[in-house]
């Protein structure tokens, strides 16, 4: 038998009251997001390069890992792109970064157009 303003038969409307009351509550995952991303916003501090010359990019990057070390801040992301607007095959800011971050005997992780650098021992 269908509902006469939805047309959805009741085996339909069910299977919906089923699923909806075996889920946990919206706000409750909400919440759990909300703290993973605090958490995560908490230690990693996100730095975006675009727009620098390579140069200008490793002084922006000595600089804040600098700060972070003195602020404690174990992570730092650097997000330098893929490379678009390089001019030649590699992408200049990338790959300079990090060699740079390789040549402070900083361990890092590549990431597509950005790297993570460890700063905790």
């Amino acid at each position: 038998m269908k509902h006469k303003k939805t047309g959805i038969s009741k085996e339909a409307q069910d299977i919906f009251v089923e699923i909806v009351s075996n889920t946990q509550p919206i706000d409750k995952d909400r919440a759990v997001l909300k703290k993973q991303r605090r958490k995560t916003k908490d230690v990693v501090k996100t730095v975006d390069l675009h727009g620098f010359t390579l140069n200008e990019a490793i002084a922006r990057v000595e600089r804040e890992i600098k700060i972070a070390r003195v602020n404690a801040v174990p992570y730092i992301r650097f997000v330098t792109g893929v490379g678009k607007h390089s001019d030649g095959i590699s992408p200049v800011l990338f790959n300079g970064v990090s060699d740079f971050i390789l040549e402070m005997g900083l361990d890092s992780e590549k990431e597509i157009g950005s790297l993570l650098v460890c700063l905790k021992k």
